[in-house]
């Protein structure tokens, strides 16, 4: 398979020189301009695994990093040395993360033993949580159940 390569160009003018001026009519003109052009090729995939790698190491303990699409990624070239074939391309990207069911937070044994009301406050008080579902059954007991292994815990 072949690799998907993506380039940027870096446009520097170094001289310009035009035989008229703005302004002055003239039947035709030459205008010439000396650029130097650098092109910078780099690995479409390496570059959004290294940002899928980046984007992991920033995800705060107990949250879990979202799929990443690579679609909120803009990339701006900073530097680039010919010579030695090392550029310096700055990234952008947005990516979500969510709380991750391993949390230490999300552990069953938090809300064993615990009335419905209190378990809700738990859950709730939890940065990341949104909204909370919890059923008993039967419906007239009014707390969890002492044991970890008789609650099931879904995080959506």
């Amino acid at each position: 398979a072949r690799e998907s390569m993506e380039v940027v160009y870096v446009v520097k003018g170094l001289d310009e020189s035009k035989n008229a001026n703005i302004g002055q009519v003239t039947d035709s003109f030459l205008y010439s301009i000396k650029l130097d052009v650098t092109a910078v090729y780099y690995s479409k995939d390496d570059m959004q695994a290294l940002v899928r790698s980046r984007l992991r190491e920033r995800v705060p303990e107990g949250r879990e990093f979202l799929p990443f699409t690579g679609g909120a990624v803009t990339y701006a070239l900073e530097s680039a040395d010919p010579v030695s074939e090392i550029a310096v391309i700055r990234v952008t990207a947005d990516a979500n993360y969510r709380l991750s069911p391993t949390s230490p937070l999300l552990q069953k044994s938090v809300i064993a033993g615990k009335s419905v009301e209190e378990a809700r406050r738990l859950l709730q008080s939890i940065d990341g949580v949104e909204s909370t579902q919890i059923t008993v059954k039967p419906s007239w007991l009014g707390s969890l159940p002492a044991l970890k292994d008789r609650i099931e815990l879904t995080v959506e």
